[in-house]
Order: structure tokens, then sequence, then C-alpha cells
């Protein structure tokens, strides 16, 4: 059952092994389930969401786009510059946990084009635009809060060694079903 459909920047995943499967070990390590992490196959920071029917006229359009924006984003460097939370505290037992990319491409303009052209009324366009590459939800954050400072470190470790690394590979329309978790994500161009 597809739930909607998104157009996103997605990310090289062979950069990103290592950090998920440190995070995964440590986790084992610990005998700790507390974390959903994000599908490492589909990797990606968010452009715009869309509506879940999608006629052949709304795709053959968006791939039109999706093709300029390809020819335009030929050159663009993503890096890793740090990490963050949404709605994390130790109060609130789920937050949200992403990396912040930097990029040459203004990836907010690209979210502008999708707004004006597509206004639609899916809540999450209506937030401020936020660059981000989701890594875990938070399950359980008084069990987070035991192990944060570890699972920091592998994240910052990895940000450290990997921060001039470029993570674009492409921009792409995928259809998704968030009836699962993690989500079931493919691209359909």
């Amino acid at each position: 059952m597809i739930t909607s459909h998104f157009i996103w920047i997605t990310l090289k995943k062979e950069i990103f092994i290592e950090l998920f499967v440190k995070l995964l070990e440590y986790l084992k390590e610990n005998n700790i389930d507390i974390l959903n992490f994000q599908n490492i196959l589909s990797l990606h920071t968010t452009i715009f969401y869309l509506w879940k029917d999608l006629g052949n006229k709304d795709v053959d359009m968006l791939k039109k786009d999706i093709d300029c924006f390809r020819d335009k984003l030929k050159n663009t460097r993503i890096t890793v510059a740090w990490f963050d939370y949404f709605k994390y505290s130790k109060h609130w037992n789920q937050g949200l946990c992403f990396l912040s990319p930097n990029s040459n491409t203004n990836l907010t303009e690209i979210n502008s084009f999708f707004k004006n052209k597509f206004k639609n009324d899916i809540k999450d366009n209506k937030n401020e635009f936020k660059e981000h590459v989701t890594l875990f939800k938070i399950k359980n954050n008084l069990i987070f809060e035991v192990h944060k400072k570890n699972i920091e470190k592998i994240i910052k470790d990895f940000i450290i060694k990997n921060k001039k690394v470029n993570i674009y590979e492409n921009i792409n329309l995928y259809l998704v079903s968030s009836k699962f978790d993690p989500q079931i994500q493919i691209p359909i161009y």
C-alpha cells in the first residue's frame, strides 16, 4: 500500500555503512533496542512531500522537472556538517536524530520550486524546510540518555572521518509505504 511520494536528494549509501554497523554493534553489545534506524538503502534529504495518488500526468511532469534539476545539480557537493535532534528531551519519550548536510547548492530553492508548483495541503510541506538526513528515531529516551554519550561519539567520529566526502548521488522521485518500520521507500524515477 502506497502512503505517499517524495522528491528527495538520494545519498551515497556506501559511505554510511560503517556508521550504521557501529551503531548496531553498540546496541547489540549493550543488549538494548532503543533505536529505529532509517533504511540505509534509501538515505536521503527530503525536498518535497507529494500525495499518495499520483497520476501518469503528474509523474510525467515531475520527471521533466527532475531531469531539469539533475542537470543543474551535476556539480553538487553535499557533505555532513554535524548532527542534531528533532523534539529530543529527557522528558519526551521519542525523538529523531539527524545529520545536518552542508551543500554548495541551495536545496531550499528546489523545495520552493516544488512548493510553488504543487500547492498541496500535506502538513510536512507547511513546516519550514530544514535540510536533514534522518539516522534514527529514539524509541525510549530514558534508556537513550544512559547511552547518549557513547552513541554520539560514534556519530561524531563518523562525521570527523567523512567531513569532506561528497554524499550527493542524485535527485529522485520515490514512492513510500509508511505502514512498515523501516518504511518501504522505492525509487520510481
